[in-house]
């Protein structure tokens, strides 16, 4: 079962996904006065933040496509129409389900990490930002976490 600092880290992975590292995959830990390597702790705790900006409960039992690695869903939550992927084990990236363009659907490409258009062929990133195509608008992104069997989407 993951721990609670589990679910903090992975609550946002979407967006650390796309800034970790350099082109070759290093990633750099800073080390204490001691040598040893030390992970900082987030800013940002989505456990905190649940009751306090109105986070929605999203129970994994509705949504048994996002229990595997790479299964996505369009579900609409807290009034908005999003689409909502299982991008890496634990981890998950959730954006809005139209496409900023000409409103077309939205869909995942496990194979790719990526978001497209099925209008367009335009693609985003797991943060909605822009990749490639038609659309220089960057869609709208929701953090997600995972605690026990559920998701927690922000408003």
């Amino acid at each position: 079962m993951k721990t609670r600092r589990d679910f903090i880290r992975c609550g946002a992975c979407a967006f650390v996904l796309m800034g970790c590292g350099d082109k070759e995959g290093d990633v750099n830990i800073p080390a204490d006065d001691s040598g040893t390597d030390v992970t900082p702790e987030p800013d940002f705790d989505p456990c905190a933040a649940i009751s306090e900006v109105g986070w929605n409960e999203l129970p994994l039992s509705e949504v048994p496509e996002l229990l595997d690695v790479g299964g996505y869903v369009t579900k609409t939550i807290g009034g908005n129409a999003m689409v909502i992927a299982h991008v890496e084990e634990g981890c998950y990236a959730a954006v809005s389900a139209s496409c900023t363009h000409e409103g077309g659907a939205i869909f995942y490409s496990a194979l790719r990490q990526q978001f497209s258009c099925q209008l367009h062929a335009a693609t985003f990133e797991l943060d909605g930002e822009w990749a490639l195509g038609q659309v220089a608008t960057d869609l709208r992104s929701f953090l997600v976490a995972r605690e026990g069997d559920s998701l927690w989407i922000s408003p």
